[in-house]
């Protein structure tokens, strides 16, 4: 299946990537915590409304208000591709 993505989700892409670059430390840290909590036997409930729950935080705190609406469009759209490519949807 070809992957289809939006110019917004490849945008929100690059900057998540630019991102992690200047903290590889704590972004690969958390990755792996995240990666470990999905490969055990955590509830995937639980687990989703986790890490839903720090993405909508972390847009509210960290993205400067002028960007937060644009992020957590391009974040909603990116779900929904992944969604869509791992035929959820």
């Amino acid at each position: 299946m070809a992957d289809h993505r939006s110019p917004a989700v490849d945008a929100l892409i690059r900057d998540v990537e630019r991102a992690a670059a200047k903290e590889p430390d704590l972004i690969g840290a958390t990755s792996a915590i995240i990666k470990f909590a999905i490969d055990s036997d955590a509830d995937p409930y639980l687990l989703v409304g986790a890490l839903v729950e720090a993405v909508a935080v972390t847009i509210a705190q960290k993205v400067p208000a002028e960007r937060q609406r644009k992020v957590a469009a391009d974040t909603l759209r990116m779900m929904l591709a992944r969604l869509k490519a791992n035929r959820v949807l």
